[in-house]
């Protein structure tokens, strides 16, 4: 009898101990993993397409023969949806065309990440009418840096990037870094990555780059639709 109780209580213990761990990693798990928040969908006022790997949003006001800006969107978790919808105000706004790719997440390799993101925007641009000049790059989270790398590593196809609380790998950080363009930066007080975008901030205005700073609250999280508007504004002012 008393062995028995002593194993029922040595089973109950290893059992609380296993699940303990498993509530941990999960806990660990779900940090280091990004998760985009939710956004409301495009309105009525553009048409949303899904050409498989990625996701255009055309406004309604786009008049025949023109071209216009492209914004290229990269979530951490390969949520277009959800960068779309962060975007679409401001495009909206701005007669702009933005595409989201539904293939770019966090955990690939750069090589061929970025060679299938220059696949994606040769396709955007062959499809739709863009003015291959006026192009941005834009992320949250690891897709903040993805848009970083693109455009260390494809300047020729980049004009501006727009950064939400999303850092610069270090070794990008180089002397031949690209020079003379524009970064928005949308950071939160309260976001874990808020002074490595204040260095990656001064890293690219000594290579000449046109800087601007966005707060807004909430922490490690895709900034409010409203926060994009004032980006775009921002950056109006330079394509």
């Amino acid at each position: 009898m008393i062995k028995r109780e002593f194993w029922n209580r040595k089973s109950t213990a290893l059992f609380i101990v296993i699940g303990l761990g498993i509530l941990v990693g999960v806990l660990l798990y779900d940090l280091t993993i990004p998760v985009d928040t939710p956004q409301s969908p495009p309105d009525e006022t553009g048409k949303l397409t899904d050409h498989q790997t990625y996701l255009v949003f055309l406004p309604d006001a786009l008049e025949p023969g023109k071209k216009y800006p492209l914004v290229f969107a990269l979530s951490p978790s390969a949520d277009a949806s959800s960068m779309i919808s962060a975007w679409a105000p401001a495009a909206t706004k701005h007669s702009w065309i933005v595409a989201a790719s539904k293939e770019f997440h966090n955990g690939l390799a750069f090589d061929p990440s970025l060679k299938q993101l220059e696949a994606e925007l040769n396709d955007v641009e062959s499809n739709y009418p863009i003015d291959t000049t006026r192009v941005i790059f834009t992320g949250f989270s690891g897709g903040g840096m993805g848009s970083h790398a693109f455009a260390k590593f494809y300047p020729d196809r980049v004009q501006a990037i727009v950064v939400n609380t999303g850092m610069m790998e270090a070794t990008f950080m180089t002397d031949d870094y690209p020079e003379w363009k524009t970064a928005v930066f949308l950071a939160s007080p309260t976001d874990f990555r808020y002074m490595e975008m204040k260095r990656d901030q001064s890293f690219l205005e000594q290579h000449h780059w046109k800087t601007y700073w966005i707060e807004f609250d909430g922490g490690h999280r895709i900034a409010p639709a409203t926060v994009y508007e004032q980006a775009a504004d921002s950056l109006n002012e330079n394509l």
